[in-house]
C-alpha cells in the first residue's frame, strides 16, 4: 500500500509494550504507554474537522531489549486515495 494521510487509525498492541501517546510538547519527555490489549482510535490529518495535531503516537523503542511486539493497525483512507492504486497494487489477486 502507498503512504497516504489517513482519516482515522485504529491501533492495538496484542504482545509487548503498548503504543505510546502524548501531547506534542510532552512527547519526548513523558509519553504515556497504553496497556497491552488496549485499542486506541486516533483522528488522522484528513479528519473532516481536524485541528492541528495535538496528540502524537509511536511504537515504544524496543531495539536491543529482546522484547517483541504484535500490533494491528486499521486505517480509514478516503476512497479517492485508495481507488487509483487498486488496479496497480492488486492486479494479480486472481492468480493467488
Amino acid at each position: 500500500m502507498h503512504a497516504q494521510s489517513s482519516i482515522s487509525r485504529l491501533s492495538c498492541t496484542y504482545r509487548g509494550p503498548g503504543t505510546q501517546i502524548a501531547p506534542d510538547q510532552a512527547f519526548q519527555n513523558d509519553p504515556l504507554t497504553l496497556p497491552t490489549g488496549m485499542p486506541i482510535l486516533l483522528k488522522g490529518k484528513r479528519w473532516s474537522q481536524a485541528n492541528p495535531v495535538q496528540l502524537l503516537h509511536r511504537s515504544p523503542p524496543i531495539e536491543g531489549t529482546g522484547l517483541t511486539r504484535f500490533l494491528t493497525v486499521l486505517e480509514a483512507v478516503a476512497e479517492h486515495d485508495l481507488i487509483p492504486h487498486h488496479d496497480r497494487d492488486y492486479h494479480n489477486l486472481n492468480s493467488l
